[in-house]
């Protein structure tokens, strides 16, 4: 048997061969990344917040403390009333998270110490000596009126919002909204899986911004971002 001999040529051919293999195996392996990352792929318009009111595209600089009160929900409505319990904390960590203020969250117990009374309606006539009390008691210039009008936690989720920022000192009202999120619309998902993949740690190969309209807590936290998206600048 002979010997296997090298040469410049065979050397040659193997360095051709090895980077002909290399080029295969970087094209397979692009490919199936790209594969895995396609199913994931959100595609369409996405939903946009409209039925927004601002009494300026600028907050007022005395602006700077916002007092939360306890989200109000329809008191013959058993998931209504649970779901303003659950999301209230999530209403004053978003409202945080726009970066526009400091914010206080008021519990019922301690909204009922000052007022005699657990909720505050923005609909019904608020007496100005109650403002002023809030603001005194939370060192605060605005309060946040919070309404939950829908509640769906199972899929496809929803929930609805109406809102009411309002000056303490003046009653007036510098920002208001009224919107439905129901994921069960494709823009309303494809505006939720975008929220899912701008602030999943995971790599974007396995990313799966779908499991969002699995979780009514985390599409619930996409539905205030939007909404306090709209708040005037700072």
């Amino acid at each position: 048997m002979k010997p296997w001999k090298t040469g410049p040529h065979s050397v040659d051919r193997a360095w051709k061969l090895g980077g002909v293999l290399l080029g295969l195996w970087v094209l397979v392996w692009g490919a199936g990344c790209a594969a895995i990352r396609s199913e994931d792929a959100i595609v369409g318009p996405e939903y946009r917040v409209t039925n927004v009111f601002r009494a300026s595209t600028n907050l007022p600089a005395t602006i700077r403390r916002v007092a939360v009160l306890p989200v109000v929900a329809d008191r013959h409505s058993l998931e209504l009333q649970t779901a303003g319990e659950t999301l209230a904390p999530i209403v004053a960590e978003e409202l945080q998270r726009s970066g526009r203020f400091e914010v206080v969250l008021v519990t019922p117990e301690r909204l009922s110490g000052l007022t005699g009374q657990r909720e505050l309606a923005m609909e019904q006539l608020i007496p100005t000596n109650t403002l002023t009390r809030l603001r005194d008691a939370f060192a605060c210039e605005a309060v946040l009126f919070t309404r939950v009008t829908q509640y769906r936690p199972y899929p496809p989720p929803a929930v609805g919002w109406r809102m009411k920022l309002v000056e303490c000192n003046t009653q007036g009202s510098i920002w208001a909204a009224d919107e439905v999120f129901d994921s069960g619309e494709t823009a309303v998902q494809n505006a939720a899986r975008r929220y899912e993949s701008s602030r999943s740690g995971a790599a974007p190969a396995l990313a799966d911004s779908r499991s969002i309209l699995g979780s009514p807590g985390r599409f619930a936290r996409y539905s205030l971002s939007a909404l306090f998206g709209t708040l005037p600048s700072r």
